[in-house]
């Protein structure tokens, strides 16, 4: 139990082994052992007053005041730091009822009703074709995506496909060439005039995160693929797998603990199954919550005041990116860049956003990765991409050698300059990708080349994974 509540709250705050440890004065390896359950909690653990009182600091969000007062039945969260580090610590240990919960086994003075009695069901027909097919292990999983593929494709008449699943991904992206085939595949769907609603599991690790993100990242440019998560956390033992194509099939799978090797998985074709898994996932949809905003140029104009109020907001801002970015542009840059491309609006943008970083940037810190700090640029790259180019009006606009140099040592001067503001240099990130993340704020996640999109988010588990990541990559 306390194990289970330890890797909740964690997860819920966003709290790496490294950063409990060293709140509690333990090595991390202990933190991840006492997680894991590896290691019982001890009888009188010295640590146990600072772990409690550090997760009720970090109790700071709504939505982390919610879930607690619900996984622990209260009526709200209480205000009071320490009223809060008790429950915590009383949750922990298993004793939020203080003793006095009710027994699980109910013990019957006379013997339980009988229940009635129900006629057997008849068996099918042995002759008859079977409304479903059986398919086994990673390689029938392929195999039974890509008829369902077909058979969406073969029907005449459009349909919303429901997809969910949080079930361990390998199928998809352990092959690579299955993983081109399948997005193909995809992209015929929609193109022929389906659309697509999908519940994304947002437990995942922060990689399967990028790498889903990526795969999907064509898909969500069609405007067709609506997003969407279920808020609630969940034990994670049984995962589920519905993919629902309602005029014409459907594909079913369940696992346990993320063990998919040699799982079954279900083909229907029956309309009557069809009907009552729809409503499966009807119900479970009532649940969920819209995971994102999707950006494109279609939806940029309110975009640009939004993306100014999110670099005012307090609180630490760290940017993963090989591009320099708007909100440092120097200004003799930006005015060049509109002379070049007249009709966009690379001035007007970028004043909002340079006001809002620099108004920002007087009392919170800022850092900025790149594996490229250098002011030049280097053969291998005769030309810079302006980020968000055709977001902002001038697609396929570049930087000259002059304009890119200028603001490359913009930043090394205001690096200089700026106690708040510092830049990193680093190994390794997504070529075509930049990552914002403001801690306990949000994240967006933009896509830099031809043609621009932004994902905005705040929904609590990706935004902590992506904020974790990017927070290790901080010296």
């Amino acid at each position: 139990m306390f194990a289970e509540r330890l890797d909740i709250l964690m997860e819920l705050t966003g709290t790496t082994a490294s950063a409990l440890g060293k709140a509690c004065a333990l090595d991390p390896s202990h933190v991840s052992r006492l997680r894991r359950g590896s290691r019982p909690l001890p009888k009188k653990p010295a640590f146990f007053p600072a772990l409690k009182s550090y997760f009720a600091r970090r109790i700071q969000a709504d939505y982390q005041k919610v879930t607690l007062a619900e996984l622990m039945e209260l009526e709200r969260w209480p205000e009071d730091e320490t009223q809060a580090a008790k429950m915590i610590g009383l949750w922990l240990r298993g004793k939020e009822r203080s003793g006095n919960a009710e027994p699980i086994l109910r013990t019957f003075t006379s013997p339980p009703p009988t229940p009635p009695k129900c006629k057997p069901l008849p068996y099918p027909s042995l002759d008859k074709k079977s409304p479903f097919t059986y398919y086994y292990g990673v390689e029938g999983k392929r195999e039974a995506v890509m008829r369902l593929w077909s058979a969406v494709l073969r029907e005449t008449a459009p349909q919303t496909l429901l997809l969910f699943s949080d079930e361990e991904m390998s199928w998809l992206y352990g092959d690579q060439e299955f993983a081109a085939l399948w997005k193909q595949e995809c992209i015929k769907v929609l193109l022929a005039g389906n659309r697509v609603r999908i519940i994304h599991a947002t437990h995942r690790g922060i990689h399967e995160m990028l790498e889903g993100v990526a795969k999907w990242m064509p898909l969500y440019m069609t405007g067709l693929v609506e997003p969407y998560y279920y808020p609630k956390l969940r034990d994670d033992l049984f995962q589920r797998t519905l993919f629902i194509a309602p005029q014409t099939a459907a594909l079913t799978s369940t696992s346990v603990d993320k063990k998919t090797s040699d799982m079954l998985h279900i083909f229907h074709e029956d309309s009557g199954a069809l009907k009552a898994l729809r409503q499966e996932y009807e119900n479970l949809f009532a649940l969920c919550r819209p995971l994102m905003q999707i950006i494109t140029k279609e939806r940029i104009a309110d975009f640009w005041d939004s993306y100014a109020s999110f670099l005012r907001a307090k609180g630490r801002m760290i940017c993963l990116s090989n591009l320099p970015l708007l909100p440092t542009m120097p200004a003799e840059v930006a005015r060049s860049l509109q002379a070049r491309s007249p009709e966009s609006r690379i001035l007007e943008v970028w004043s909002k956003l340079f006001d809002a970083l620099s108004e920002y940037l007087q009392n919170n810190h800022y850092t900025e990765l790149s594996t490229d700090l250098s002011t030049d640029l280097s053969p291998s790259k005769k030309e810079i991409p302006l980020p968000f180019a055709d977001l902002l009006g001038a697609s396929g606009l570049c930087y000259t050698q002059d304009e890119y140099q200028t603001h490359r040592s913009h930043l090394c001067r205001l690096a200089e300059n700026n106690k708040n503001y510092r830049q990193q240099k680093i190994t390794d990130m997504p070529e075509n990708l930049s990552l914002y993340g403001k801690e306990n704020k949000g994240i967006l996640l933009c896509k830099n080349d031809f043609p621009g999109i932004i994902f905005a988010f705040d929904e609590p588990n990706m935004s902590c994974a992506f904020w974790d990541y990017l927070y290790r990559m901080v010296e």
